[in-house]
């Protein structure tokens, strides 16, 4: 699994946030407990909200626990999370 959290944060523009990907290649569901990573508004990418999105499974397997940093991704899933 790999997992990378980039930061809009601390640039020059007025943007904010954050976007953390989760790459699961194991063939089962994975969780993840980022405790720093916690409180800050995180949910799902709208991509994976959309209608046709390439793999429905995340939008309905993926889940965040906001408050603990506490991240579930499907199986063999890159799922993505924004945060305010």
């Amino acid at each position: 699994m790999i997992v990378e959290e980039l930061s809009c944060e601390g640039g020059d523009g007025p943007q904010r946030g954050a976007v953390l990907v989760v790459l699961n290649a194991n063939q089962e569901w994975r969780a993840l407990s980022l405790p720093y990573l916690g409180g800050r508004h995180w949910r799902l990418h709208p991509v994976h909200l959309a209608p046709h999105a390439g793999d429905a499974r995340i939008a309905k397997e993926a889940r965040v626990d906001d408050a603990r940093g506490h991240f579930v991704v499907p199986a063999r899933s890159a799922t993505v999370f924004v945060a305010d």
